[in-house]
């Protein structure tokens, strides 16, 4: 009995995903590495922590059918720089930071590169058009200067955060690479999948935490190297600290680990075994997890978390550990694997994911906690905008704009995370717990390694039940949604 109900929920998924391509004009993307651009990277650590000398090709296939001239890659950390007009801190730093760049060869020949505002678009021209499945070759040498601060880059307390911090293609969209400027609001990075082989050389008394594969380590003399296997990413990123503890788990293949500072044993305990129950409900839930490592990492961080693929940093200072772990782990699924636009769409990732981390909690049998979580959600969304129609009369909570219509992170938080959870939850009490996680399993089918936008994630929710869409789409533009009358299914 089971077993038929396993094959017949997997015939329904199937029908769901080919309507979502159907509806959306799309096919699946080619899982053969010919489909891939690839980078190959090496980085090496000084003993300080203060620079990271980076190596870098990358192969590029161009996928689009509009012949292009050259290529665009993203320097983020140049967002890091003194005087930057977009910066990445929100005050003056101690010392500042950068990329760099040494040399660039497109198809082994020299080539000037011209900068976009900030230095953090790097456009690169070609020698040859691209037409449809060519290629070309480019190889960039320099270093970054790590800033002091305690963010997604930076130095704090000897702990390192590189996260966007290498250089990486952009995205090329309707006949054009984006050039989005940088914000200190929301996550303002949108890359495709490509092919990711790292070594790492670092100080051999260092420990890292790095993304993607597990890493193979040998030592040459006083350093390590760290090997990291093909995978698929959108980036690579690592933490470094001589401090770390490191406790491990394996689960079904994969390696969970949990970065620490010593004096946070016990938690640390609490937050792996957290860790490993929302990895495993995640892929009971959604799919497959892609890799065969996942790093949980507290540092100094400023924010609550960040998502990368196989590794998330935590803000070791947060109250509430639990539900970050939780978060930056279902990110994995959405917003890492299935990416957005998260410039334009943030909340196709963030909603969904700030939804799914509370009812996480109902999927192991903690039904309190998961309504006590989408009810602080109301409550701290209703408290904004009471607050807010007082100061902006007739404001509208648009959940679906982009990063720069927001005013502060609070807002934006508020708007997108608070009331998108909200608009997620009403979709999932119409539809029920069944037909809910049959819609997130064919939308991270369709969509896994690939860019997701709103019409997709509708459609994989439309398949699942006709027109729910229409019963989520008045929360995007503001509108005034009495969920308490809404009919629901049994959950």
């Amino acid at each position: 009995m089971k077993r038929k109900k396993l094959v017949m929920g997997l015939i329904l998924i199937a029908a769901v995903v080919a309507g979502v391509l159907a509806l959306t004009g799309c096919q699946p993307d080619n899982p053969d590495a010919e489909s891939y651009s690839n980078y190959r990277i090496g980085l090496e650590l000084s003993d300080d922590l203060e620079t990271v000398k980076v190596s870098e090709t990358v192969v590029y296939r161009h996928k689009a059918e509009v012949a292009i001239d050259q290529l665009v890659f993203r320097l983020y950390a140049n967002a890091y720089a003194e005087g930057a007009a977009y910066p990445a801190y929100l005050n003056a730093l101690g010392k500042y930071g950068g990329f760099e760049l040494q040399t660039l060869t497109c198809d082994g020949s020299p080539v000037t590169p011209v900068y976009g505002e900030d230095r953090t678009v790097l456009r690169v021209p070609l020698s040859r058009k691209l037409a449809t499945g060519d290629t070309v070759t480019i190889a960039v040498e320099g270093e970054v200067t790590v800033p002091h601060c305690n963010l997604r880059l930076g130095l704090t307390d000897g702990v390192l955060n590189f996260g966007n911090a290498i250089p990486v293609l952009s995205v090329f969209r309707d006949g054009q690479w984006r050039e989005d400027r940088y914000t200190q609001i929301g996550d303002p990075f949108v890359a495709e999948t490509a092919e990711f082989e790292v070594t790492v050389t670092a100080p051999a008394s260092l420990k890292l935490a790095t993304g993607g594969n597990k890493a193979t380590v040998s030592t040459d003399g006083n350093k390590n190297v760290f090997v990291i296997p093909k995978h698929i990413a959108r980036d690579f990123t690592l933490a470094a600290s001589y401090d770390f503890a490191v406790n491990e788990r394996d689960v079904d293949g994969v390696t969970v680990r949990y970065f620490y500072r010593p004096d946070k044993q016990t938690e640390a305990d609490a937050m792996l075994n957290t860790a490993v129950s929302a990895l495993e409900w995640m892929q009971s839930t959604a799919g497959d997890y892609p890799y065969d490592n996942y790093a949980v990492c507290e540092t100094p961080f400023y924010y609550g978390g960040m998502e990368y693929g196989g590794l998330v940093l935590i803000n070791d200072a947060s109250v509430g550990k639990d539900d970050i772990v939780i978060h930056e782990t279902v990110h994995q699924w959405f917003g890492v694997g299935v990416g957005s636009d998260a410039v334009n769409e943030s909340w196709v990732d963030e909603a969904l994911t700030t939804f799914l981390s509370h009812y996480y909690y109902k999927g192991n049998g903690n039904v309190d906690r998961f309504e006590s979580g989408i009810a602080n959600e109301r409550r701290q969304f209703d408290g904004f905008m009471k607050a807010r129609l007082l100061t902006h009369p007739g404001y509208r909570a648009e959940i679906d704009r982009n990063l720069y219509a927001f005013e502060t992170i609070y807002e934006y938080s508020l708007v997108v995370y608070s009331r998108g959870a909200l608009m997620f939850d009403a979709a999932y009490r119409l539809m029920g717990e069944r037909k809910f996680e049959q819609a997130l399993r064919a939308y991270y089918q369709a969509y896994s390694n690939r860019i997701a936008d709103a019409e997709g994630l509708f459609a994989a929710f439309d398949g699942a039940m006709r027109g729910i869409s229409e019963t989520m789409r008045p929360w995007l533009k503001g509108a005034v949604v009495q969920e308490s009358f809404l009919p629901r299914a049994s959950v």
